[in-house]
């Protein structure tokens, strides 16, 4: 299972992407992998990576894992949760 940091979020409304910026601290990441965000203790909220970008920064670059939203009110929800400065596990995608 590989991991990730997430520095900071944003989201790109034109592709309609939740962007989850940071860095891979162990593991591979690839697009269709889940990225495995908890809401408490026992529950967590899994997500497709649709898209792996990279970002400029003043001081570096970050990789951006880029998650799908069809639904504004969905965008609302990510927003929301302000994952910043966590690391997430990133798994396998799921088998039917």
């Amino acid at each position: 299972m590989a991991k990730f940091h997430v520095t900071t979020t944003f989201w790109i409304e034109s592709k309609q992407w939740f962007v989850l910026a940071g860095s891979i601290v162990e593991g591979v990441i690839r697009p269709g992998m889940m990225v495995n965000i908890p809401l408490n203790g026992s529950v967590s909220l899994s997500e497709p990576v649709d898209s792996i970008e990279f970002a400029r920064r003043e001081g570096g670059e970050d990789v951006c894992l880029c998650l799908v939203y069809d639904d504004p009110e969905v965008l609302s929800v990510w927003q929301a949760m302000d994952i910043c400065d966590e690391v997430l596990e990133i798994s396998p995608k799921e088998i039917d």
